[in-house]
């Protein structure tokens, strides 16, 4: 009797210590994602200058021009540069790639395999960034929900294709990564 007494307030404690921090909760995990959304405008800040694209592309610079750049189907000026250039560089991947046969010694051809899945890799981190920087957008109210949903499909349909490269070239070098 005195067992299910404990348990029962043991019970009843972690229902009114969970419900008082579920509360708390909402504020506290907006606040942890502005934090989280301006850590990665920084680092996509830090990525353009490191890249040598400057500041002028660079994903705060987008956010603040927002509707006023809006074109045709919503995108923006800013958003679609850095789409066409994302798409470019995809499709550049994908057909070098495509291009390539293995040569050289075996650990020539490790080499070789994965000097080309690193730049697949690296493009991908640059559609992650860009997707993020898309959803950040979204939230600002810069860009409407269709061209939202619009862009997203775009950055999935890109997605597939280094998707698809990576497996041709693991085919192709006979490595499973």
């Amino acid at each position: 009797m005195k067992r299910k007494r404990i348990i029962a307030a043991a019970g009843l404690t972690l229902v009114l210590a969970s419900s008082a921090l579920t509360g708390c909760s909402d504020d506290r995990e907006d606040r942890l994602e502005d934090k989280l959304d301006k850590l990665e405008q920084q680092v996509t800040d830090l990525e353009n200058k490191k890249s040598g694209t400057g500041s002028d592309s660079s994903g705060a610079d987008s956010n603040t021009s927002g509707a006023a750049d809006q074109g045709q189907g919503g995108l923006t000026s800013a958003g679609s540069t850095d789409y066409d250039s994302l798409k470019s560089a995809v499709e550049a991947a994908a057909d070098k790639v495509n291009s390539t046969t293995p040569s050289g010694s075996a650990s020539e051809q490790r080499e070789q395999f994965y000097t080309l899945k690193n730049e697949l890799d690296d493009i991908d981190h640059q559609l992650d960034l860009y997707d993020d920087n898309l959803e950040n957008e979204y939230r600002s109210g810069s860009i409407d929900a269709s061209a939202y949903r619009q862009q997203e499909r775009d950055i999935d349909a890109l997605e597939d294709i280094l998707d698809t490269a990576e497996d041709r070239l693991e085919v192709l070098f006979g490595i499973d990564d």
